[in-house]
């Protein structure tokens, strides 16, 4: 199986399964935002739970966020989404871990040895960082009153996973062809956009956002060789073959070489 069609594999499987994981996540009860300040308002609807939780510094930020202000209504319930999509998160590490690595190793030799350290450290810390959150969710459930939380485990995770998002994109943009150019565009903002969501939650969803683009692109052109490849084979037998050269040539497929 060629090295393009395991990173398709790779890449549809993790876009798909991330889906899920949102959808999941979206579960989560919300305490009712502000109405009066449009600015507060706007950063608590995009403030994505599961990475509130993740980059709680102490156990009482932790329980005010499974909390949501109602302990009664919201923490067991918050508490068991929270888990469910933990536990999702283990595969999910193994997904992306896949995609970056078969993408930079389409790059060249320096590409893929860098974006591979930068990906394998926020892999790393991304399992002990779920870990760390499922024993402060143990702690919540149990009513302890001091557990360990995830978040400085959760911001060396982001910074490596910012870090992996900045080289793969400079990998791409040294193509110097359009839609790696684009991919290599959107990575570098998810890139920065991720680094100020460490400390401003609400700018995570826009970097998610950055990099779905990214990879809905990379879903495209990583199709392109075997739409190419089944359609000469089909306009061999029911069209002149000039015309069919025509119709197969396409600057998008050449610029699929650059992933």
């Amino acid at each position: 199986m060629s090295m393009q069609r395991i990173f398709w594999i790779a890449l549809l499987a993790a876009f798909t399964w991330s889906l899920v994981m949102g959808w999941e996540a979206r579960e989560s009860k919300r305490k009712e935002c502000p109405k009066e300040q449009a600015n507060s308002r706007q950063a608590c609807n995009k403030t994505p739970p599961i990475a509130a939780l993740e980059l709680a510094k102490n156990p009482q930020e932790f329980r005010d966020r499974i909390d949501q202000g109602d302990p009664a209504a919201n923490e067991l319930w918050n508490a068991e989404v929270a888990r469910v999509n933990t536990c999702m998160d283990f595969l999910f590490v193994a997904m992306y871990w896949g995609v970056f690595f078969f993408l930079a190793r389409m790059q060249g030799k320096w590409p893929s040895i860098l974006v591979t350290l930068f990906i394998s450290l926020a892999a790393g810390f991304d399992i002990a960082e779920n870990v760390r959150l499922l024993q402060a969710l143990h702690g919540v459930n149990s009513h302890k009153l001091q557990f360990p939380v995830p978040g400085f485990v959760s911001e060396a995770k982001w910074v490596f996973f910012a870090i992996a998002l900045l080289t793969l994109g400079i990998a791409l943009a040294w193509s110097k062809k359009l839609w790696p150019a684009v991919m290599a565009i959107l990575l570098c903002v998810s890139a920065g956009l991720t680094a100020i969501g460490i400390f401003h939650l609400a700018i995570l969803s826009p970097a998610v956002a950055s990099l779905f683009g990214s990879l809905l692109i990379a879903i495209f052109y990583s199709c392109l060789p075997v739409s190419f490849s089944f359609l000469r084979s089909l306009s061999a037998y029911s069209m002149p073959w000039g015309s069919a050269r025509l119709f197969l040539w396409s600057p998008l497929h050449s610029n699929w070489r650059g992933l």
